[in-house]
């Protein structure tokens, strides 16, 4: 921290201390920054300007809702009336079980 620096007097002003860099200045070089930091012209800086983007909503309703079918259940496709147990045919292979 500087504490020669502006130490001149001006009518009207006052010594300040930058909040970022800690030197000292006249009160006619401090900025005050979007952050609400007293600094000075060095240590300013602008806003960014994706800061001020503005997006537009998202509809994330669908447009129409149905309720869900019930379950339709089918039968096997083999033939199940023979008399032996646990063998079935299947696209032309005899399956043992």
């Amino acid at each position: 921290m500087s504490s020669t620096g502006n130490t001149y007097f001006l009518k009207g002003s006052w010594n300040v201390i930058c909040d970022r860099c800690g030197e000292k200045y006249k009160a006619g070089q401090i900025r005050k920054e979007w952050t609400g930091l007293m600094v000075c012209e060095g240590c300013w800086e602008p806003r960014h300007p994706q800061d001020f983007i503005r997006t537009v909503p998202d509809t994330m309703s669908v447009p129409y809702v149905r309720p869900r079918p019930a379950d339709i259940f089918i039968g096997p496709t083999y033939n199940t009336s023979d008399s032996i147990v646990n063998v079935g045919l299947i696209n032309g292979f005899i399956i043992n079980g």
